[in-house]
């Protein structure tokens, strides 16, 4: 089975994003084999973050809210 744990190793190997799609169609396609058919519907969706400038506010405000979630943990 291409399970949960086989996909975070190959994200884990994967690790800097370009193609990622491309990539792990390949893993699949290579895990299955030329002969496999489809049984069901596969949905793969990458999100690429990105570093964001914030102003002096906008990061103070983030880390009180940050500082405020934490303090509910306990």
């Amino acid at each position: 089975m291409f399970d949960f744990p086989r996909l975070q190793t190959l994200l884990k190997e994967h690790a800097d994003g370009a193609s990622l799609i491309d990539f792990l169609l390949s893993e699949l396609k290579s895990f299955t084999g030329e002969g496999w058919e489809q049984e069901d519907d596969m949905t793969l969706l990458t999100l690429q973050r990105m570093p964001e400038v914030l102003s002096t506010n906008e990061r103070q405000r983030e880390q009180a809210v940050t500082n405020s979630w934490r303090g509910g943990l306990s």
